[in-house]
């Protein structure tokens, strides 16, 4: 019985790294991509959506559009699977302060004035273009815009060395873009290798 407990305690210990590890990773690979996005010289009032949709990858589009052929076939058939198994997630309401708090000197904290998620609904939207102003350079007056940032949920491969991520910016005054992200882990560090599939409007 003793033996058995102790069995016991070592999955729900190995478990509980496995999933902190996860979510480690996962806040990495956030801050890389929002860093990457973030345009210092406007200074807008940026904001994340709550929800997280799947990211969806193919190895056959990847290879297409990225141009990109030293990825291991493996590593982008396994990116593959584990994207068909993806699931859209809810960003909890601690997750934006984790991020922020963790990768502030990345991040700018200050660019990000509620440091919850919000929704896409009109009234939040409205709440938050009424909350800021900024000047463009160029054109004359103040103008009322908001940047909201929609990251979807980051797919690994097995080793959780690869990872690819989607990225929307939704810009309330000019259009939207959004990215496809690849990244490495290189000496436990998270690396933008490319960026493909960007649409823009």
């Amino acid at each position: 019985m003793r033996f058995v407990f102790i069995i016991l305690i070592h999955i729900i210990t190995v478990s509980h790294g496995y999933s902190q590890n996860m979510a480690n990773d996962t806040l990495d690979v956030m801050a890389k991509v929002l860093f990457d996005n973030i345009d210092y010289s406007l200074k807008p009032n940026y904001y994340i959506t709550c929800v997280g949709p799947e990211t969806h990858f193919t190895k056959k589009s990847f290879l297409t559009d990225s141009e990109l052929s030293d990825i291991p076939m493996e590593v982008l058939e396994e990116l593959e699977t584990n994207a068909r198994g993806g699931k859209a997630k809810v960003w909890c309401s601690g997750f934006l302060k984790t991020l922020l708090k963790n990768y502030d000197t990345i991040l700018n904290p200050s660019l990000f004035p509620q440091k919850t998620c919000i929704t896409l609904s009109p009234k939040d939207i409205q709440k938050a273009r009424n909350d800021h102003e900024y000047r463009i350079a160029g054109i004359s007056g103040k103008i009322k815009d908001i940047i909201i940032f929609t990251l979807h949920t980051p797919v690994f491969d097995n080793n959780k060395e690869h990872c690819v991520v989607s990225v929307v910016s939704r810009f309330y005054i000019f259009g939207f873009q959004s990215f496809d992200y690849f990244l490495k882990k290189v000496y436990g560090k998270w690396v933008i290798i490319s960026k493909f599939n960007y649409v823009i409007s």
